[in-house]
């Protein structure tokens, strides 16, 4: 599962070097325009190895040509695309869409990549779920809410007394339930991308270990254990969502996830996450960093003393991404 490279002597572990792409497929991938070409240019930059575009079902369908196209001059360049795609709304609590639109989208990243040559394949999919989102399309009509992770609450916090729950029983079955489905919805995934032939990966919370001091755990396969380490056992690549604008706050927030992947004998790929988009904040974004710290300059040093001291701690670490592109290609350089 791992990337690297032997030669007689050593062998050279490569680094994952990647962005957040969130802009619409449609305006990417239109050959030549303004918006492919920063891509691209932002990829030689950041010396990209791997791109996570959302691209949702329709996308793969509808613009197949300039799709292939535009891989195919990601290849060129050493860089592999992964469809990004997955929302609060795919759980399975009342009122949510499900998740078949990425049972669907994988098929269809399998009828895509069954027709087109080596290069301009999809490597992978990569969900973004987080079931701890409270909102989804905030401020539009199709405005839903979601309340059953009970934010806030320590595990040992939550009501066992019969009716306080808002999709269970009671509020401590409403998290253990939430939690079982993410995992089990991960395992299926999981399955359908094995059988098209791609990687899957994750969006992960850093706070798996630690949830106003607890861990978060549910049963699944036979054994109830922290959800981050029944994800180990199903993905081959996890993007921990670290976004901190001080290094030690950084490598603090994902240090006990990956102490637990280095155990295992064929950990995922673990990455680290550096935002850098104005607007998120000061304790979480580059952007928001007083100048000269907001800039491209100091952000580049930042990512490679977060891989430097990361890497050197951890053998599971395998690199980081940027969130997102079009937060990078608005700071100053």
């Amino acid at each position: 599962m791992t990337s690297q490279t032997t030669t007689a002597t050593t062998t050279v572990k490569k680094y994952i070097s990647g962005f957040f792409i969130e802009e619409p497929a449609t305006n990417i991938l239109v050959p030549n325009s303004v918006a492919q070409n920063n891509i691209l240019n932002a990829c030689k930059q950041l010396q990209t190895t791997d791109v996570y575009m959302y691209l949702i079902t329709k996308d793969i369908v509808n613009n197949t040509t300039n799709l292939q196209n535009f891989i195919g001059e990601l290849s060129s360049m050493g860089i592999n695309l992964w469809a990004l795609n997955g929302d609060r709304s795919m759980f399975l609590d009342p009122n949510c869409d499900g998740y078949s639109e990425l049972t669907s989208e994988i098929q269809a990243i399998a009828t895509y990549n069954s027709n087109c040559a080596v290069n301009q394949k999809i490597h992978g999919l990569l969900v973004d779920l987080e079931p701890h989102d409270q909102t989804y399309n905030s401020g539009s009509a199709n405005a839903m809410s979601y309340v059953g992770f009970h934010n806030g609450l320590a595990t040992n916090q939550l009501s066992t007394v019969t009716g306080s729950g808002i999709y269970q029983n009671t509020q401590l079955l409403d998290r253990n339930v939430l939690m079982e489905q993410w995992v089990q919805m991960t395992a299926v995934l999981k399955t359908y991308a094995a059988k098209a032939g791609i990687k899957m990966g994750m969006c992960m919370v850093n706070w798996t270990e630690n949830y106003y001091g607890q861990s978060i755990q549910c049963y699944y396969g036979g054994m109830t254990q922290n959800i981050f380490y029944h994800f180990c056992n199903i993905l081959d690549l996890i993007v921990i969502m670290s976004y901190k604008s001080s290094l030690s706050n950084l490598i603090n927030s994902v240090s006990l996830q990956l102490a637990y992947a280095d155990k295992l004998t064929n950990p995922p790929l673990v990455l680290s996450c550096v935002d850098v988009c104005q607007g998120d904040g000061i304790t979480v974004s580059l952007g928001d960093l007083p100048t000269p710290n907001n800039t491209k300059t100091y952000a580049m040093t930042y990512i490679a003393s977060v891989v430097s001291n990361l890497s050197a701690s951890h053998i599971s670490y395998f690199g980081n991404v940027v969130y997102s592109v079009e937060g990078y290609m608005t700071m100053p350089s």
